[in-house]
Order: structure tokens, then C-alpha cells, then sequence
């Protein structure tokens, strides 16, 4: 077993014992670069950095162990240039959490997934669909969970296998299965068969990014939001353009933001405040790219805004700044990424991933 660094796809993976265990791992070949790279550098228990890794290196061992054997989390840091990664390891596989409009759920470092709130909908996912619970508790009883996302009313979540599952309130299709049921109250799977390495649950829409980097949206098409370049509401996942470079996707109330694995931002849907950073207030059914940066590394939608962070560190927002939701000392709306803040330990994310060869 071995992994191989490749610039710009997907940002963090499980080191396990087979590729099913690497949950959002785009299973690609890398390109080039010195095989049989030995990484000695790791301290068990708090992050270490080896700094040099190029695109198309090959980590076989960590502190002469094989890599298929080391339960360790990953993450690759894009530093100062293209050719120059900083590779962070980190033991356990680490947890995820999300919040929804009055749910919220997470993915424990075993595999089970948690949720508590307001099971309105069934959108906790426990096959009920009234009352609430004020503490987490376990949905069901897989044991390989690798990301969640909530919605206003609707949750969608992946498994380490890559398969897709949603559930909660099925408005204009949001939960991707073709049916007019109004709600499901626990995980369902859509799209058997099909690889999923990312999915994002909006207000009243939902979006992915499979395997092949090709990304797909379905539910509420208001405003655009879906990007496929009509307004029709989807109950079913449709594609979106041709690309197939897509590596993640976030959606918002009203508008969705991804990026690309060259490191450009696109963003479409409600462009109200200028949430979509183009420059203008013009709504778009079809992806549009935020300027000419190639180094976006993370991005999320909120409601009226959006929040994006560069390889460097730097995070940038835009769109509606009432309440200073922008974060850079004012009030005023803006419809260009324009400056926020920096911090090496909260806004640094990976613009690359380690795949298994």
C-alpha cells in the first residue's frame, strides 16, 4: 500500500486498511515526482510538518512503519508554491459536525453518526417525525461514517464506501430520491452505484461532487441556485456543465460555491448582495468564477454571504454584511472577496490529498 500527493484534489483522508476507509478520497493516479518518499518525521500524538513533498510523491512508510497499518489523519498544506506541500499528520481520524436550521448531527472518530434537536421532518434521521431530543444519540448502526451535512430540514451524509445517503424533508426533490414523499425520517441511500466524495445540504437544495470530479444539484432551483442553467426544481440529481475537476461544494439559502482542483472558486445562484463575489447583484443559473485566483483552498455559503480561505491562510468574505457577518470591521456589503483575517491554526485548509495507489 502507498499514498501518493496529488495538488489539488480532495483535502483530508483515513489511513486504514483499504481505500473504503479513506472517506472523500478521490481515487486518482498522481503525476510524476520521486517514488518511494519515506516519511520519518511524525510524533505520535501532535501534529508534525515535512515540508518538500512534491505532486506525484509517494509515501510509503511513517517512522518505518507501512502505511496501510498506521491509523493516522491527513492533511496537505499547499506551501508558497505548487511544488512545495506541507504534509500534517495527526492521530485518529478525527470528527465532523454540522449544524442545521434547528437540528444537529456529527460523525464521531468511530464511524457512528450523532444527532440531537428538533426531529421536525425526521430530519435527526431516527424514523420519527415530532418532539426533540436535547442530547446527542446514536441513528443507526453503521459504523462508517465519513461526513454529514444539515440543511434548513433535510440532512444528507456520506459513508466511507462513498455511497449517499439522505433524509428529513423532501421539498421540490431536495432529498434526490424521485419521489414526491414529503418527508424521510431515516438515511435512504440515492444513486447506487455512484462514488460520492462531497455533498452540501442548502436551505431547500443539495449539491455533490462525485468521484469522477463531476458535480451534480438537486431540489429548489430558485434564483438558480442548482446551476444548471434553468430554474426548474430537480428531484433527482442533474449534472452541472461538463467539468469533471470539481473536488468541493457548499451550499447556501439561496446561492452554491465550489472549487475546482486548479484552485478557482465558483460560485451561483441568489446574487442579492453580492454574495456571489463577481462584482455584481445579478442572480446566475450557471456557475461563474469569483475572479482569477487559482489558490482558493476552502469555501462556505451562508445565507446572504460567503466565506473562503487561500492556501496562504488568508480568508476573504462577501456578500450581505449586516451584523458584521463578514468579519472585517464594517457593515457594508461588498460584491468582491475582500480581506478578512488570517490564523495559521483556524483558517488553514488543504488544497491536495493523499491517494491510495
Amino acid at each position: 500500500m502507498e499514498a501518493r500527493v496529488v495538488i489539488g484534489e480532495r483535502a483530508d483522508a483515513v489511513a486504514a486498511n483499504n481505500r473504503n476507509d479513506w472517506p472523500g478520497v478521490v481515487l486518482a493516479p498522481g503525476a510524476g515526482g520521486a517514488g518511494g518518499l519515506q516519511v520519518t518525521q511524525v510524533i505520535q500524538g501532535s501534529p508534525a510538518y515535512i515540508i518538500g513533498l512534491r505532486n506525484g510523491d509517494i509515501v510509503t512508510s511513517v517512522n518505518g512503519r507501512e502505511i496501510n497499518n498506521l491509523p493516522l489523519f491527513f492533511r496537505v498544506l499547499r506551501e508558497g508554491t505548487a511544488n512545495d506541500l506541507r504534509l500534517t499528520f495527526t492521530r485518529g481520524t478525527g470528527a465532523v459536525a454540522a449544524a442545521g436550521g434547528s437540528h444537529t448531527l456529527a460523525v464521531r472518530s468511530d464511524g457512528t453518526l450523532w444527532a440531537w434537536g428538533d426531529h421536525s421532518h425526521g430530519r435527526t434521521g431516527f424514523g420519527i417525525v415530532s418532539g426533540h431530543i436535547s442530547t446527542p444519540s446514536r441513528v443507526d448502526t453503521a459504523t462508517n461514517w465519513a461526513s454529514v451535512s444539515a440543511g434548513r430540514s433535510h440532512t444528507v451524509g456520506i459513508r466511507s464506501d462513498g455511497t449517499l445517503w439522505t433524509w428529513g424533508y423532501n421539498g421540490n426533490g431536495k432529498l434526490g430520491d424521485g419521489t414526491t414523499a414529503t418527508i424521510r425520517p431515516s438515511p435512504g441511500q440515492i444513486q447506487p452505484g455512484m462514488i460520492w466524495v462531497s455533498a452540501s445540504a442548502g436551505r431547500d437544495h443539495t449539491v455533490a461532487v462525485r468521484s469522477d470530479g463531476t458535480l451534480w444539484a438537486w431540489g429548489n432551483n430558485g434564483h438558480g441556485r442548482l446551476g444548471d442553467g434553468t430554474g426548474t426544481h430537480r428531484r433527482t440529481p442533474v449534472r452541472i456543465g461538463m467539468a469533471t475537476n470539481w473536488v468541493s461544494v457548499a451550499a447556501g439559502e439561496a446561492h452554491t460555491v465550489a472549487i475546482r482542483a486548479d484552485g478557482s472558486l465558483w460560485a451561483w445562484g441568489r446574487n442579492s448582495y453580492g454574495q456571489l463575489g463577481d462584482g455584481t447583484r445579478t442572480d446566475r443559473n450557471a456557475p461563474v468564477r469569483v475572479g482569477t485566483a487559482t489558490d482558493w483552498a476552502s469555501a462556505t455559503a451562508g445565507s446572504t454571504h460567503t466565506v473562503a480561505v487561500r492556501t496562504d491562510g488568508t480568508f476573504l468574505s462577501w456578500g450581505n454584511s449586516r451584523r458584521g457577518k463578514l468579519g472585517g470591521g464594517t457593515t457594508t456589503t461588498v460584491t468582491i472577496p475582500t480581506f478578512g483575517g488570517t490564523n495559521d491554526i483556524v483558517f488553514r485548509n488543504a488544497p491536495a490529498t493523499i491517494v491510495l495507489q
